[in-house]
């Protein structure tokens, strides 16, 4: 697994009628589909919200050398 850690987004919702902001830390993992369900029981009981924000996105286009690490790189890792 890679991990990119952007720091110091505002982040600005509504929660239970309340207008939120904060600043919030986002990561991106790069791992396989077939394991989203293990990561996120992973970061579940270290995520502070009772709303936990772990979603998957899939890659539609890319870089072929990229695409081409990204395999090689999840092949022999959790």
């Amino acid at each position: 697994m890679c991990v990119n850690s952007l720091p110091n987004i505002i982040s600005v919702c509504r929660w239970q009628d309340f207008l939120l902001s904060e600043t919030v830390v986002a990561l991106f993992t790069k791992n396989k589909l077939a394991r989203f369900d293990l990561l996120s029981e992973i970061i579940k009981p270290l995520h502070p919200y009772d709303t936990h924000e772990v979603i998957a996105l899939n890659i539609q286009q890319g870089d072929h050398q990229y695409l081409n690490w990204i395999n090689e790189f999840l092949k022999y890792r959790l």
